[in-house]
């Protein structure tokens, strides 16, 4: 049947049947490559992104203050818990005669006094809150991406932390299992006079 695609000059050299399985060969080769640029189309014209304009209406938009005051309590506390024991943190005594005049928090306290409380049935099931500020997205997945924080001023006993926060930045990447949206948060720690005391980046990811 596929004799009139081939000249004289091919039937001089191979036989028939050969002709025939080279070009059913190239028919198959030809109908796989279709069946898979097709499947490649349908899932790129398919897929859609895991940020909704939901999410992106939230970057910029700042949270309400919350402000609280530290306690003597809250710094021994912590400092119990990380195991740091720093008599500049600890010892009144001693701290008055270091360049502070005082005891200080360490500097991984700056978010504690702001820190909210939650009852474990508000909690998602990686663990996190589902509060304002975690943005709508088509993913059911979240996780820490990391964080940097600035230092500006030492945090004091009586001193009343107030913490806002936005969204800075949502964008998408694809990973090896599928996309990855990475939600940057930013928070501005300032005290009672309005110094700022801490300023922290926070990447979340979700999937």
């Amino acid at each position: 049947m596929f004799w009139w695609l081939c000249g004289e000059n091919v039937f001089q050299k191979a036989s028939v049947l050969q002709v025939i399985l080279v070009l059913d060969l190239f028919l198959v080769l030809f109908y796989t490559l279709s069946v898979k640029m097709f499947f490649f189309s349908e899932t790129i014209m398919t897929k859609s992104s895991l940020i909704t304009d939901e999410a992106l209406a939230l970057i910029g938009k700042e949270t309400e203050p919350v402000t609280q005051e530290v306690t003597a309590k809250d710094i021994r506390r912590f400092c119990y818990a990380v195991g740091d024991l720093n008599p500049l943190y600890l010892d009144e005594e001693y701290a008055r005669q270091t360049s502070f005049g005082r005891t200080i928090a360490p500097p991984m306290f700056f978010d504690i006094p702001t820190m909210p409380e939650y009852p474990l049935d508000q909690l998602s099931p990686d663990g996190l809150p589902q509060t304002n500020l975690m943005p709508p997205l088509r993913a059911t997945r979240n996780m820490a991406g990391g964080n940097e924080v600035e230092f500006f001023q030492p945090i004091r006993i009586g001193d009343r932390i107030t913490r806002v926060s936005k969204i800075a930045e949502i964008y998408e990447k694809e990973g090896r299992s599928g996309p990855l949206v990475f939600t940057v948060y930013e928070s501005r720690y300032s005290n009672q006079d309005g110094q700022l005391v801490a300023r922290e980046r926070l990447t979340g990811i979700s999937w």
